[in-house]
């Protein structure tokens, strides 16, 4: 009995399990490709390297595409700007890629180009 007791006091005093909410991921919007940027960055010793940069612009689920295939010029201008301004170092490796995607991410919405969600590299290219 005093087991049976001891068992039912510890049992009233524990906690209920965690439950766990698993959240589906939302599908991608439209992806937006765009057209390559060729560009000539300077690698550590000042010598120009030729970098060919293909990006995709993934819209937020509820965007739509015309609207933002009207910033396109804009985005192009402004995504040709910033990877002339890269170097060769920074365009190398996983953390130079990632700070690239946010870079142009915060430039296009800077643009008003809001729909865009997500900047994915489709093609890098380096000499």
């Amino acid at each position: 009995a005093g087991g049976a007791a001891y068992g039912g006091a510890r049992a009233a005093n524990q906690k209920p399990p965690t439950v766990i909410e698993v959240v589906a991921p939302k599908p991608p919007g439209v992806t937006i490709p765009l057209e390559p940027f060729l560009a000539n960055v300077p690698d550590d010793d000042g010598k120009p390297r030729a970098v060919k940069l293909t990006i995709a612009v993934e819209l937020r689920h509820e965007a739509k595409e015309d609207e933002f295939k009207a910033f396109v010029p804009r985005v192009r201008d402004a995504t040709l700007s910033y990877v002339r301004g890269l170097t060769y170092e920074q365009v190398q490796g996983d953390q130079g890629m990632e700070a690239i995607r946010k870079d142009l991410l915060e430039r296009y919405h800077g643009l008003g180009a809001m729909g865009a969600e997500r900047v994915l590299v489709t093609d890098l290219i380096t000499q």
